[in-house]
């Protein structure tokens, strides 16, 4: 069932974990595993909320969202058309959301040591993406909840 798939010109073989994150806790509220050949753009919308912002990338480019989201994407340059300095502002104010989810993966990958699984099939690998996620969540609660506490010392 698994798929391979090339980015940045190395070859992966497996399955992907595509997340909703929430911007201000950093908490995953949705997510769906996929193999590594499809497209990310193919989840967007049933990841997506209604009445939610989404942040995503220029790959996303005309893609559908949930009825109601509110679709903030990246601005591409293309050749001989170079961004103007309104789509540069445009794009930081969308990076400075969109990493709070990077995060997300850099602590499930260095912290977690969970970007790999060895299981054979879809159904034993979305088991094993359930259980990260879930763990990784628990984690981010337990900072939250530190950081809370912390700041009423």
């Amino acid at each position: 069932e698994a798929r391979w798939t090339q980015k940045g010109g190395i070859r992966y073989f497996g399955y992907k974990n595509n997340v909703c994150v929430d911007r201000k806790s950093k908490l995953i509220k949705n997510y769906e595993v996929t193999t590594a050949s499809m497209q990310d753009s193919n989840v967007l919308a049933p990841l997506c909320d209604a009445d939610e912002a989404v942040f995503d990338d220029s790959a996303y480019v005309g893609k559908s969202v949930a009825e109601g989201c509110q679709h903030h994407t990246i601005r591409r340059a293309f050749r001989n058309k170079p961004l103007t300095e309104t789509d540069k502002e445009i794009n930081r104010h969308i990076a400075k959301v969109r990493c709070r989810v990077e995060h997300v993966f850099g602590f499930i990958e260095t912290s977690m040591k969970g970007s790999t699984c060895g299981a054979i099939g879809i159904a034993r690998t979305k088991t094993n993406v359930t259980l990260t996620n879930l763990l990784y969540n628990i984690c981010r609660f337990e900072q939250i909840k530190r950081l809370r506490l912390a700041s009423w010392a």
